[in-house]
């Protein structure tokens, strides 16, 4: 993330690190595999990782998208537990399977100097539950 050519003051980040900048990590790093409240298929979803299942059928370009189609229906996608746990409760899709560990997770991340920012400070706070 290039802070200085976006005019940013804080990105969300999925990855294992935080990379060159200061973060706050999210939650820990958990994947899960969700399909349709009323089933899935066996289609493969896949979002553009670099470990999805080989083979899959139907690729879109995030996870969100891809928790969006297997609620619809098209099938099953693995996608990051934190992403999916709104749409679990909710019932709009159910898990196939258990959460598994994953290396990676949602980070808030920015530059040290913006961390002195109250606004950033705030959105931190609230995000991360005063992590």
């Amino acid at each position: 993330v290039d802070f200085t050519e976006a005019n940013l003051d804080l990105a969300v980040l999925h990855a294992a690190s935080p990379g060159e900048h200061e973060g706050v990590k999210l939650a820990e790093g958990a994947d899960i595999t969700v399909e349709g409240a009323h089933g899935g298929g066996t289609t493969s979803i896949s979002w553009g990782r670099h470990d999805d299942e080989p083979g899959a059928t139907l690729c879109v370009s995030d996870a969100g998208l891809a928790l969006d189609a297997a609620a619809s229906g098209f099938g099953r996608a693995t996608v990051p537990l934190l992403l999916a746990e709104a749409d679990l409760a909710a019932g709009r899709v159910r898990a196939s399977g258990t959460a598994k560990p994953s290396d990676q997770t949602y980070w808030l991340i920015a530059p040290l100097p913006q961390w002195r920012q109250k606004k950033v400070k705030a959105l931190v706070e609230a995000l991360s539950g005063g992590a």
